[in-house]
């Protein structure tokens, strides 16, 4: 699919794309599927660190972004570092818990000034929490918020 092919929801937390809905661009050879029903997840099979998914996506105009990543946690899932467009965004999430929740984190990986038009949002495995079975992933949505200037108190 094209990264044109998708139409951005605006809500009160920002701009919500579903990782269902972006194209994967590179990927380190691994499984990734989409998980319907309850989950909404894309799951990537990944089986060791260094395995990495890139996706792609368009940002809806240039200006500074609060970009989240929704995610869902299991027992099997690793740890793993966002980049865009080839930087580091925010530091390792982990994906372990105990239960499987479809939405178990949804952490702020940063604020970003982004140009309007396509971008790169890299998933890599850098480890895992030592309960964990595994290094999956699975991702829901990204968000990105317009970040408003705060008034100046002169």
């Amino acid at each position: 699919g094209n990264a044109a092919d998708f139409t951005w929801t605006f809500t009160t937390r920002g701009y919500v794309l579903p990782f269902r809905d972006l194209p994967v661009l590179d990927c380190s050879g691994q499984t990734y599927k989409y998980l319907g029903a309850d989950f909404d997840t894309m799951f990537f099979r990944a089986e060791a660190p260094g395995h990495y998914i890139t996706y792609g996506f368009l940002a809806p105009k240039t200006g500074p972004y609060e970009i989240r990543v929704a995610h869902t946690v299991s027992a099997s899932y690793g740890r793993w570092q966002f980049r865009l467009d080839g930087q580091p965004l925010g530091t390792p999430v982990d994906g372990y818990n105990a239960a499987t929740l479809p939405v178990g984190g949804n952490p702020l990986l940063g604020t970003v000034a982004l140009r309007a038009g396509q971008h790169r949002l890299e998933v890599r495995v850098v480890g895992k929490h030592e309960d964990s079975t595994g290094y999956f992933c699975g991702l829901v949505s990204l968000t990105l918020k317009p970040v408003t200037k705060a008034p100046r108190g002169d």
